[in-house]
């Protein structure tokens, strides 16, 4: 369920690997979370489908250590974009490509909180981070217009879960895609 193959048998063997793994079992085995999580990818899928091909990675739960610096890590399973949606420059479609990506980030969370409420957490935090560091990129574009960035994540979130409730074939698509991404996840 968790992959350690980057990991030496002394790294297994030590407390902090013992005390991430822990924390990592407490979050998988917590009631509806694996499905949570592969709804979450599943959405971003099938949100970033919905504005063009796109081609991914699935990447497994994995716990690391920088073999450099000692300081440990970890992710749980996520898809992984080979090719970001890129913006054409275009001053005229700035807002369009862009709120297609805030809905493609934030489709994650909406649709595993529509799906599991009880959970106290969606996965919402990492992709909000994602989408303003994108926003922080632009600011380098001279061509990029200036976007209020809480308000463009909050807008879209908002489409999103309006289209989730107005096209019901958009959450089986999700579900379906869900089904599709977990052994893929490692689950």
């Amino acid at each position: 369920m968790i992959d350690t193959s980057s990991l030496t048998d002394e790294q297994k063997a030590s407390a902090d690997f013992a005390f991430h793994h822990q924390r990592m079992m407490d979050r998988l085995t917590t009631p509806d979370f694996i499905d949570a999580l592969c709804v979450h990818e599943a959405a971003h899928v099938i949100y970033n489908e919905r504005r063009g091909p796109c081609f991914y990675n699935v990447l497994k739960t994995r716990i690391t250590c920088d073999s450099q610096t000692g300081i440990w890590g970890g992710q749980f399973g996520a898809i992984e974009q080979h090719e970001p949606f890129c913006w054409d420059g275009n001053h005229s479609t700035f807002e369009h490509w862009l709120m297609g990506d805030a809905q493609a980030g934030a489709a994650g969370s909406v649709a595993a909180q529509r799906l599991y409420p009880a959970l106290d957490d969606h996965g919402e935090e990492g992709d909000r981070r994602k989408f303003l560091a994108l926003c922080e990129q632009l600011k380098e574009h001279p061509y990029a217009p200036r976007v209020h960035v809480d308000m463009f994540w909050a807008v879209a979130k908002d489409i999103v879960r309006r289209q989730l409730d107005s096209e019901p074939t958009l959450m089986q698509r999700i579900h379906e895609k869900a089904v599709e991404l977990r052994p893929r996840l490692g689950f």
